[in-house]
This record gives C-alpha cells, sequence and structure tokens, in this order.
C-alpha cells in the first residue's frame, strides 16, 4: 500500500474514532528525535483522533499497545513485541513499524551504534518490520533501501507543528553563521572545521556553535574561533537559531547520513534563519537552491558562497524570510496530518464517532529508571543496582526493571543472580501477559 502525493482527509476518516499510541524507546522527551516523531504527530493528530503516546519505561505500555486500534512502533527492538503484534493482528488492530534512522550502517562515532551493530538486534528489526500490518519511513532513501521488507509502506517526513512570527528588525553586524551537532557528528564536525578554517573571509563572520566539548575542541583545534553554547533541550535549540542569520547544514555520503531527514533545513526555516546545505539528496529534495536556501557541493564551493552572503547581508534576510515562508506553507503537521490519518485508517475498520484528544503517558517511576539506566551507561554499576533496586520495590511487576537489573548483575558477575533476573522477567513477560 505504498502511498505518493497529497491526499486530504476523507469524510470517513473525518468521523471517525481511531486510536493511535505512538509507542517509543527511552529517551529525553524534550529531544528533537522525539518531539519530530512522537509528540508533534501525536498532537497533530490529536486534532482529529484520539492519540497517546508512551515510552517501553512506563509499567503499562504493553496493556496500551494491546488496546490500541493503530500501534505505531518507532524503530523497538523489543523480542515481546513479536506477540505483542500477533495478538494485535488476530483481535483486528493494526500495527506499525517504523524506521526513522538506516539501523544497518550506524555511524562509529553515534553512541548507539553498539547496540544497533549487533547482528541479532538488526535481523530482529527486519523481523518486525516485516510482521507489521505497514512500515512507515522519515525518509524516501529508508523507504527505498528498505522497502522489500514490506509492501504496505508509506513515507512521512518531519513536519513543524508551528512557525514562528517573521523577526523583525534584526541585523547583525558581523554577519552569525551557525551549526549544531551531537558526539554522532563528530566526523562530520571535523570536515566542516577544516573547510571553515581555510576559508579566508572567516574573520568576517561571528561563528556560532551549540555543541558539546568535544566537537567544540574540534572547531577550537582548527583554529575556528567561536562562541559556544552546550546540546539542551529543543527550546535552548531554537533560542540559540534566534540569534543566528545563516545556519550551515552537513550530511555525509554513507547511508546513515543519506538516510536522515532534512530537520536542520525546517528548524532553521521557521525560524528564518538562511538554511545553507551540502548539495545532498537530503536537501536537495526539498530546498530550492537560491529560492529557499542554498545548496554547496564542495570547500571552494562553499567558501564562494560564504564571500556572496557578507557582501550581500540583504539576500541573507531576503532568502532566509522565503524559506520561513515556504515551511509555513508546505510542511507543518496541519497541512499534513490528514494524510496520515487517511494511511492509519485504511488499517482497520473505522467506528462512527467523533473521539479527539492526544495524552502523553508518563509514569511516576521514568525519572528514576532513567537514572538507573544512565548509570549503567557511565559503568557505575553498583550504584545503579542501588538505584534498580529501590525502582524494584515500587514496581515488582514490571519486567522491564527486572530487565534492567538482569544487565547489571551481569555487568557486575553476579551472574546466578542475573539468572534470577532473567527467570523472574520470563515469568511476567510470558505467563501473566494477556498472550
Amino acid at each position: 500500500m505504498p502511498i505518493s502525493g497529497k491526499r486530504g482527509l476523507c469524510d470517513a476518516c473525518a468521523m471517525a474514532e481511531l486510536s493511535i499510541v505512538f509507542l517509543g524507546h527511552p529517551q529525553p522527551r524534550h529531544s528533537g528525535d522525539w518531539l519530530h516523531r512522537v509528540t508533534w504527530p501525536a498532537q497533530a493528530l490529536g486534532g482529529l483522533a484520539q492519540t497517546s503516546s508512551v515510552q517501553t519505561v512506563h509499567p503499562q505500555w504493553v496493556k496500551q499497545a494491546l488496546q490500541a486500534d493503530v500501534l505505531v512502533v518507532l524503530m523497538i527492538a523489543e523480542p515481546i513485541l513479536t506477540e505483542v503484534m500477533r495478538h494485535r493482528r488476530a483481535a483486528g488492530r493494526a500495527t506499525v513499524f517504523e524506521i526513522s534512522d538506516d539501523f544497518a550502517a550506524v555511524a562509529a562515532a553515534n553512541p548507539l551504534k553498539g547496540f544497533y551493530a549487533r547482528p541479532e538486534v538488526q535481523e530482529l528489526i527486519r523481523q518486525l518490520a516485516a510482521q507489521a500490518d505497514a512500515v512507515q519511513f522519515s525518509s524516501d532513501f529508508l523507504a527505498e533501501k528498505y522497502a522489500h521488507l514490506n509492501p504496505h509502506r508509506a513515507t512521512f517526513r518531519n513536519q513543524l507543528l508551528a512557525v514562528p512570527p517573521a523577526r523583525e528588525g534584526v541585523e547583525h553586524q558581523p554577519l552569525r553563521i551557525g551549526w549544531a551537532g551531537s558526539l554522532g557528528h563528530l566526523e562530520d564536525a571535523r570536515l566542516l572545521a577544516g573547510w571553515i578554517a581555510a576559508w579566508p573571509g572567516r574573520e568576517a563572520v561571528r561563528w556560532c556553535l551549540m555543541c558539546g566539548s568535544e566537537i567544540a575542541q574540534v572547531f577550537e583545534h582548527a583554529g575556528v574561533k567561536a562562541e559556544v553554547r552546550p546540546t539542551g533541550s529543543m527550546q535552548e535549540y531554537l533560542e540559540f537559531l534566534g540569534g543566528l542569520d545563516v545556519g550551515l547544514a552537513w550530511v555525509g555520503d554513507d547511508d546513515f547520513s543519506r538516510g536522515r531527514s532534512d530537520g536542520k533545513f525546517l528548524e532553521y526555516a521557521a525560524q528564518g534563519v538562511l538554511p545553507v546545505c551540502r548539495n545532498s539528496p537530503v536537501y536537495a529534495s526539498t530546498l530550492k537552491d537560491g529560492v529557499t536556501g542554498f545548496l554547496f557541493d564542495g570547500e571552494a564551493d562553499l567558501h564562494r558562497l560564504l564571500d556572496r552572503l557578507v557582501a550581500d547581508p540583504a539576500e541573507v534576510r531576503r532568502t532566509g524570510e522565503a524559506a520561513r515562508t515556504h515551511v509555513a506553507q508546505w510542511r507543518c503537521h496541519a497541512v499534513n496530518s490528514g494524510e496520515r490519518l487517511a494511511f492509519y485508517s485504511g488499517l482497520v475498520e473505522l467506528r462512527s464517532a467523533s473521539a479527539r484528544g492526544c495524552q502523553e503517558e508518563i509514569s511516576p517511576l521514568e525519572a528514576d529508571i532513567y537514572a538507573g539506566m544512565e548509570l549503567v551507561n557511565q559503568q557505575k554499576y553498583v550504584e545503579a543496582l542501588s538505584q534498580m533496586l529501590g525502582v524494584m520495590e515500587r514496581e515488582p511487576e514490571f519486567f522491564f526493571v527486572w530487565q534492567v537489573l538482569e544487565t547489571i548483575c551481569t555487568r557486575l558477575g553476579r551472574l546466578e543472580e542475573a539468572q534470577q533476573c532473567a527467570r523472574r522477567k520470563a515469568v511476567l513477560l510470558y505467563e501473566e501477559m494477556p498472550f
């Protein structure tokens, strides 16, 4: 069931009662990925249907996943999902599996590389995508590469929930040019810093970065003097963008990079910041060169473009505003959510009603579970054990807690206790679940 082009919201969809649950793995709710792939789509669809979002750290996530008319699984590699999907299909409920990154080509610097590089994880993702009633993708590249996994598929690119009013009276002297990136963009930072350092006019502008200390040092060692703001929430990121005139966007040539969304173009444009992006399919398919931003092919091309922008600040403001107008008209959920709802509605039998609304399901234990998982990531296993034992005392019937405890005990070499945790998890999963 591939879809293409624009489809309006059909009359049947507009009058349908449809409950949609977005299910994600543990991650910060203020992160760009969670907002773009969960919060904003759920809020937009909440005006048309009944939506909610939940993470796998919620003790009731399996129950909520089983009951939804449509379950959207955001690239979670949990074996229990095979049983969840089987049970849902028998009950006439639809499951959509999302592939939002190239899980088979995660960049070496990405903190998730160790997880997704495991063959059993990659195989499970393929199995879940094939077993689902449909697969959705976040980019055309991913849709083409993984089209063989499921004949029922759609591509839903990132959209904006809202576009702020145009900025007025903002004229920075000198021009402020910025870039932001996480540790997963370390190699991109090295290349970009080298190109900037080689530009003869680099002292004529103010460089602004939003990044961690590792990336900031890359630019410093390259000889690029910059204002540095630490990586933060989406709101802090948007505030950072509000102080820019030009935003740089870079993607590499590897499959992981080519599978990324054009989020930087969207975020720059929404703030009236001129997008200057590498000429790759990620951006060339959405940015009209010279009209809603600029594309560059290589180092010399970037240097020529930067010279042009420094010499003509009026063009910077004019093109940045054209980009903002474009995304306000064409790249917002208000414009595109009907297409998504039509796709979901086509997977299930609709009931005549008019339920609406959006709810974010957050467990009181979530912060404590996150704290324990972060201690595991920091390899502070003794502290992590104490933290998770406290969670277990409050929620002893939640299998995920025993799963984390199993990992901690294994890392501590307490193998007998790890096996006990594994057995307890199995009991909760396969004997007490309604399968």
